[in-house]
């Protein structure tokens, strides 16, 4: 996912946190406005205090994107999505990151029934 694909500034940010989420997971929350530029844009805030270390946020974020561009790839929407985490991360093992994956399956299948 190159730089252009990623909500980067605070303004982007701010945009969509003063909006109503779109859906809930139980650890996830997503917002979404409809991009007026081509292609969908994604930004991932993992607040320190609900994951610690980095190595397990920067994984979080890595998952994330994956799983975004798997769902863009499928749907081909023209939207920016934030996720936020709502609930602190344990670690980052590899049944973790499975059940992670499971989530954001959920939260992009619910996403795709909202649209």
């Amino acid at each position: 996912m190159t730089h252009a694909n990623r909500i980067a500034q605070s303004t982007g940010f701010t945009g969509l946190l003063s909006q109503r989420p779109l859906c809930r997971t139980r650890r996830l929350q997503c917002f979404r406005t409809i991009s007026e530029q081509p292609g969908s844009r994604l930004g991932v805030l993992v607040p320190k205090r609900w994951a610690a270390r980095a190595v397990d946020r920067h994984a979080f974020k890595r998952l994330v994107r994956q799983a975004h561009l798997q769902w863009r790839k499928q749907t081909g929407l023209n939207e920016d999505l934030l996720i936020r985490l709502v609930s602190p991360i344990q670690s980052m093992g590899l049944s973790d990151r499975k059940q992670w994956w499971n989530e954001l399956q959920q939260l992009f299948n619910s996403i795709q029934e909202r649209t």
